[in-house]
């Protein structure tokens, strides 16, 4: 079989040996034939459950010390044979049938250069709390993009959230910004794409990748169920966006001049809104400086119409707050962190009930 026909799996992991196992089996269990895809795991840790897994299916395996993600995706491509391309993160899963999907869309369609399918979300211990919110239908891209593909590519829904879920031709990605990121491959993949200038990009609304919330997790998602409660939550929430940030300045400039840049700025907006909310120990002044000069606030506002209706309203709620003494900052977010609290407990509950109906 040809290069051109196999699937390079990049699984990438940093510290987190207590899932990598459940990632690894979820490519055991994949229906695509063992002979159309390829694994390389890109760790910085030896395990010997994870390991004893990589070495009976005949994987790559690769330890090294190269931190930032973008990085560690940077030498798994070194080492993949395939054409098509697709990550999967030590903290996700895959569908049974994932690669069988992604496989069939990429032969079927030779135009397509890219491909983002939706997530289901788990808890820590891999319950589920259901479908994310996305696309309810698939979306078709062509290239290169106009005004309406860019907000369908880069706006909520979006077709970039969750590394797990992108799929890509090798050429697109070896063009892109991608080593250079530090948190942010799912983005950089996406603007490779869109930049890329002929083809076909596929939003898929139909969920193939199981996306785990934890303790571990430093997105605004998940910080309420990290530990350490409100404190050390913000914190590793204000290292995260500050890191975003910087990887948001290098897709903007890479997408200059196409009108995908604007939206670009819109994510961009919304993280310097946040960051300027919080309380000044858990942000520090370092992140507020380099946002804010680049951002003032009623700029951002203005321009963010195009966010959902319910993160407008949370935006400007944090707009208001960035410019409150501290102590009111600081009860306010303590108000956001316990209500996330209440959401991620409420959507276990209705997890747990809908697992014992399907049960009974």
């Amino acid at each position: 079989m040809s290069s051109g026909e196999l699937i390079s799996v990049i699984v990438t992991a940093h510290n987190r040996r207590q899932y990598l196992p459940h990632a690894l089996r979820s490519l055991e269990a994949q229906t695509l034939p063992r002979d159309r895809f390829e694994v390389i795991v890109v760790k910085n840790f030896e395990d010997r459950e994870s390991d004893e897994i990589i070495r009976r299916n005949g994987w790559k395996d690769v330890v090294t010390d190269v931190v930032p993600l973008g990085g560690k995706i940077a030498i798994g491509l070194e080492e993949a044979k395939g054409d098509i391309i697709t990550f999967l993160e030590d903290d996700d899963m895959y569908f049974p049938e994932r690669l069988s999907v992604v496989y069939k869309a990429f032969t079927e369609f030779p135009g397509l250069i890219y491909l983002h399918n939706g997530q289901e979300v788990i808890d820590e211990g891999g319950s589920s709390l259901g479908p994310l919110q996305g696309l309810s239908h698939d979306v078709v891209i062509p290239l290169p993009p106009t005004e309406v593909a860019c907000y369908a590519a880069l706006v909520n829904p979006g077709g970039f959230h969750n590394n797990s879920s992108i799929a890509a031709r090798r050429h697109v990605l070896e063009g892109g910004p991608l080593r250079y990121i530090r948190s942010s491959p799912d983005l950089a993949a996406l603007v490779s794409a869109l930049r890329h200038g002929r083809g076909l990009l596929l939003l898929m609304g139909r969920p193939l990748t199981y996306w785990r919330v934890h303790r571990g997790a430093t997105t605004s998602h998940s910080y309420s169920s990290r530990s350490g409660g409100m404190v050390g939550s913000l914190r590793a929430l204000a290292r995260s966006y500050y890191a975003w940030a910087l990887d948001a300045h290098l897709v903007k400039s890479y997408l200059a001049g196409t009108p995908c840049e604007r939206y670009v700025e819109y994510l961009e907006a919304f993280r310097a809104v946040e960051v300027a909310s919080m309380p000044s120990w858990a942000s520090g002044q370092r992140l507020t400086v380099t946002l804010y000069r680049r951002l003032r606030q009623a700029w951002a506002l203005r321009r963010l119409g195009s966010v959902s209706a319910r993160n407008y309203l949370v935006m400007v709620a944090d707009s208001f707050m960035s410019k409150a003494p501290d102590r009111l900052r600081e009860l306010y977010w303590r108000a956001r962190w316990l209500a996330a609290a209440d959401d991620n407990k409420k959507g276990r509950v209705k997890g747990e009930r809908r697992k014992g109906r399907e049960v009974c």
